[in-house]
């Protein structure tokens, strides 16, 4: 994808789900206190196209067939579990703490948490995956997932999830750029391994203008191959990386962060935990209610110690998706919504 301008400033980790990973660690007698941080807010969309040309490269992916119009949503039913609570995670490309309308979401990942087999899962979304927007001023027309944030907010968002890969998607929650750094530095850093590739990526322009583009690019940190202890700033710059190689390995680099931040959140001491919780829940928005917190809070003392590791996919699989045209001439990717939607479902439930 183009590393172009303030759209694609988010590529980095973002959206693990702060809610079950630390919130529900919290001690019942402050448990109202922190859910009462949260932003209840929720972008609606605003009105007028997104303009700018083509920023998908499509030579990063190989010679990719050309699919006519696509190949349309998938037949059949959204499949569903009680023992499986599956929340979207946003990341928002806005700077500030502030939300923006004006946002799209270049991360998107599901969280699924199976409370029976105590699994957590990943699955990262390719952002320029081509879906019809289902509501909404272009109703009907094809663009990138991630514009349909712009289009009609998170609850838009889960809507085309639901619709093109069958997947019971119900809840939300979105961070930005600046609960990330604030989130990796409330938990004392994160230690990365790095390439050399990546190393040349952070120290040199590319990690200059990613950090400065949020007005810290003085805490930006110069590293070296191999194991480096990353402060908010740095693990952004880190996550951000795709001209090392290609957004698939950017969203490898996103579920690595969150990974690695889930297992230091969980090592963190109660006042440890409340300074953090103080810090960075302001920051995050959901439509997980009080009380759903408070079921996910019972649920989670299996999960968290049933020590399994984060399983991960990534959307669209290989060999599944062609190129097409959308809206305002962009390429997206003709996705074979079938086919992925059954490896979803046999990923997630073990749905043949």
């Amino acid at each position: 994808m183009s590393s172009s301008k303030a759209a694609n400033v988010l590529r980095k980790v973002v959206a693990w789900l702060l809610i079950v990973a630390a919130v529900i660690t919290v001690p019942a007698s402050f448990y109202l206190d922190k859910v009462s941080l949260l932003d209840r807010g929720g972008k609606t969309g605003i009105s007028g196209l997104i303009g700018g040309a083509d920023e998908v490269d499509m030579s990063e992916f190989g010679n990719l067939t050309y699919v006519e119009g696509g190949y349309g949503l998938p037949a059949g039913k959204v499949h569903s579990d009680k023992n499986v609570v599956n929340i979207l995670l946003l990341g928002t490309d806005d700077r500030t703490k502030r939300y923006s309308d004006n946002a799209r979401s270049d991360s998107i990942m599901v969280m699924s948490i199976d409370t029976k087999k105590n699994t957590i899962k990943l699955v990262s979304f390719e952002r320029a995956i081509g879906v019809p927007m289902l509501a909404g001023e272009y109703a009907g027309q094809w663009d990138w997932l991630t514009h349909a944030f712009r289009y009609g907010g998170s609850e838009l968002v889960m809507k085309e999830i639901q619709n093109a890969f069958l997947l019971d998607v119900q809840y939300y929650v979105r961070i930005n750029i600046a609960m990330l750094v604030e989130l990796i530095d409330a938990v004392g850093g994160i230690d990365v391994e790095l390439s050399q590739a990546e190393v040349n990526y952070i120290n040199g322009d590319m990690g200059y203008y990613t950090s400065r583009e949020i007005g810290r690019s003085q805490e930006r940190q110069r590293v070296t191959a191999g194991v480096n202890h990353l402060n908010g700033v740095t693990a952004m710059v880190y996550a951000r990386c795709r001209k090392v190689d290609n957004d698939w390995g950017r969203m490898k680099r996103q579920r690595n962060v969150i990974d690695i931040t889930i297992k230091k959140a969980a090592t963190l001491s109660t006042m440890e935990l409340n300074n953090m919780l103080n810090k960075v829940l302001p920051l995050v928005q959901t439509n997980l209610s009080a009380g759903k917190i408070a079921a996910l809070m019972l649920q989670a003392p299996g999960v968290l110690s049933a020590g399994n590791e984060v399983q991960t996919m990534v959307m669209p699989q290989e060999g599944t998706y062609g190129s097409m045209t959308g809206m305002e001439g962009r390429s997206l990717f003709a996705v074979n919504f079938d086919k992925n939607a059954k490896e979803l479902q046999k990923f997630l439930y073990g749905v043949e």
